[in-house]
């Protein structure tokens, strides 16, 4: 019997006297979020398991999101959210002693330009006829704003109003009934919003 035989027949033996022997450490699953240039970046990352309990990781710039002591079962892996741009991955699946590794891309910078760039609120207004159809072509004219804004093929206009100030305006159009609105900018919370308003028929 070579050395090489010996040395497994050896170990064999060893595990079969010691049937509570330690199996080797390994970690579970290892989490990398980067942004759209492929730089890793700042990011809490979260884990479900099947059973309902979460762990937490923070990734840093230098070390990836780390979870060492899960088990088989397929994990939910979530990163961002906020308010902004959350990421879920769903049915993750995990394999005995096999590190497995997870690449997230995700658009942190809009994330920060959210948070902490231009402060103003911005309402998307959405215009429809009473059968749903989006309208093109509305007028939607703020009090302050020099010019009104024309809605587009979706029926979309874009309306801004600066943090703790309000608005209020009107939206008029060939063979409908102006209608007229009124909107608040708080000084915390959504920055995003939609308005769909549903314009009457002249009679």
């Amino acid at each position: 019997m070579n050395s090489v035989t010996s040395m497994i027949v050896l170990l064999g033996v060893i595990g079969l006297a010691c049937p509570n022997a330690m199996a080797s450490d390994y970690c579970s699953l290892i989490v990398r979020v980067l942004n759209l240039r492929g730089t890793q970046v700042y990011a809490t990352v979260q884990v479900q398991e099947k059973s309902g309990r979460t762990i937490r990781s923070e990734q840093t710039p230098l070390v990836a999101a780390r979870f060492c002591d899960l088990g088989l079962e397929p994990v939910t892996v979530k990163t961002g959210g906020g308010g902004c741009n959350l990421v879920e991955v769903k049915e993750v699946q995990l394999e005995w002693q096999q590190e497995i590794q997870l690449v997230i891309t995700q658009n942190t910078e809009s994330c920060y330009f959210h948070h902490y760039g231009d402060r103003s609120c911005e309402f998307v207004f959405r215009i429809a006829a009473p059968s749903g159809e989006w309208l093109s072509g509305a007028f939607v004219k703020t009090e302050n704003a020099p010019e009104p804004k024309l809605t587009d093929h979706a029926g979309r206009a874009l309306v801004r109003i600066s943090r703790g100030a309000s608005a209020r305006g009107t939206i008029t159009m060939m063979g409908y009934r102006p209608t007229t609105f009124a909107e608040h900018c708080s000084d915390s919370g959504m920055v995003h919003l939609d308005r769909k308003i549903v314009l009457e028929i002249a009679k």
